[in-house]
């Protein structure tokens, strides 16, 4: 492999624009190693032999898979949701700073910048969670040379090894497909899904933890009176139906779908920032959903481990609690809480310290008193009457909370806290497939000329 640090400076300074990467990004889904429709026998790499009928683009790649390199690796988990900078937390206490949980900068946004998508990434040496810490040491991480070599470290150092086997998913997921028409959990237009020398990577996101912050938010700020969708009558919380405190009716479906849809644009975010890395560097990738996620995340271990999440049936559906002592999430019923109110103290205490500063120095989720403000700032805006979430907005979610799961057993209602639900994989391409049937125009430079830049 070349230089690591001149192959990402020069990605960095060399590669193409946004715009640029924009007008070329494709999805290119046969890699080396790859086949098309071969109208023979085929070996998938999980669940055994198959046979597709041959069809008008029928392919065999007669190149022998390459995995991504280790620098090829770090860009895209870096792309992903890999370390910036500091935040700016520009949103002044008067119009809810308080609402934000965590300082540190990625390059996927996210709402309260909450963390509430980490990406997990399977490849042939296993499979592994990338999660950098928070720690932040300049505005902007990423500038010039002395920095190039932070995104491997990055990979390095906080990849977490799951398994040491690849995801135990291919297109054949649960069942074979052959003359008996068994079906799948895994889509149609997944034929290649797991092949040899590719690299699958998966966000997934939890919203449990922006629910329950959103609540106070919502009531402090914007007055919302979530009520029963079966009734329409406050859940929990009539003592706070009133002039001044809560006036706006919110049916409690209503708000779980906007949570739920704010977190899965965070996914869709990290696919999109990994599709522009894989084209800035001449590899094919192709992004897709169609895989059931009970499959990814385990909760179908007789059939796939999948990524190993811990769950519990509830009402013919898996509800996903986390990985033990590495990703724990925020609904209940939970192993890692032991009340509701011991979740909503936890979530309103995650931006202070233990001498209650906004993000001061001991505070879990970081320090803010070197960046991003100016000294002056950082305290006027401690000293701020509203950087404190005020008490009744506190009672009155543990209230609502109490009364969800009286009610329904559960928080969230209507999902599980955690969700993988769309997914990319990053290959080698085999150029060859696209001459064949394909008119010109489709390849670029950076993808003819990979081998020749990159390794």
């Amino acid at each position: 492999m070349k230089d690591p640090k001149e192959l990402i400076k020069r990605v960095f300074e060399a590669g193409p624009s946004v715009f640029q990467a924009l007008s070329q990004v494709r999805t290119r889904r046969v890699g080396e190693g790859y086949k098309v429709a071969p109208g023979k026998e085929d070996q998938l790499p999980v669940t055994g032999k198959v046979t597709v009928d041959r069809g008008p683009l029928a392919f065999e790649s007669d190149r022998k898979p390459t995995p991504l390199s280790e620098v090829e690796m770090a860009l895209l988990c870096w792309a992903g949701c890999g370390p910036n900078g500091m935040s700016l937390l520009d949103i002044d206490p008067n119009n809810d700073l308080s609402t934000v949980l965590t300082y540190a900068g990625r390059t996927i946004p996210g709402p309260c910048n909450d963390f509430g998508v980490h990406l997990f990434y399977s490849t042939d040496e296993g499979t592994f969670l990338y999660r950098p810490p928070l720690d932040r040491s300049k505005p902007v991480e990423i500038e010039g040379d002395d920095d190039y070599l932070k995104i491997l470290e990055w990979y390095r150092k906080h990849s977490i090894k799951i398994s040491d086997r690849p995801i135990d998913i291919d297109w054949g997921s649960p069942e074979k497909w052959g003359p008996a028409g068994k079906g799948s959990l895994s889509g149609i237009w997944q034929y290649n899904l797991r092949r040899p020398g590719s690299a699958l990577f998966i966000p997934v996101t939890e919203i449990g933890k922006e629910m329950i912050n959103v609540i106070m938010s919502g009531m402090e700020y914007m007055k919302w009176l979530f009520v029963d969708d079966d009734t329409g009558e406050p859940m929990g919380i009539a003592d706070w139906a009133k002039p001044g405190y809560l006036e706006i009716p919110v049916p409690w479906s209503m708000y779980e779908e906007i949570v739920l849809t704010l977190e899965h644009c965070v996914v869709g975010a990290a696919v999109q920032n990994i599709r522009l890395a894989a084209e800035a560097m001449g590899l094919g990738h192709w992004n897709f959903g169609g895989i059931a996620e009970d499959l990814i995340l385990g909760g179908m271990p007789d059939l796939a481990k999948g990524l190993g999440f811990q769950f519990q049936l509830m009402k013919t559906r898996n509800f996903f609690q986390g990985l033990p002592g590495i990703w724990e999430g925020w609904g209940w019923p939970s192993p890692w809480f032991k009340s509701t109110d011991e979740m909503v103290d936890k979530n309103v205490q995650l931006r202070y310290s233990p001498d209650g500063k906004f993000f001061g120095a001991g505070c879990t989720e970081g320090c803010i008193d070197q960046l991003p403000y100016k000294k002056e700032v950082v305290e006027a805006i401690r000293n701020h009457p509203k950087i404190k979430i005020s008490e009744w907005v506190i009672q009155a979610t543990k209230a609502l909370l109490k009364y969800i799961v009286d009610k329904y057993g559960r928080f969230p209602v209507y999902s599980a806290p955690f969700h993988a639900q769309f997914v990319i994989q990053v290959h080698h391409l085999d150029p060859a497939f696209y001459e064949k049937y394909y008119v010109p125009g489709f390849l670029h430079e950076r993808i003819l000329n990979h081998y020749r830049d990159w390794h």
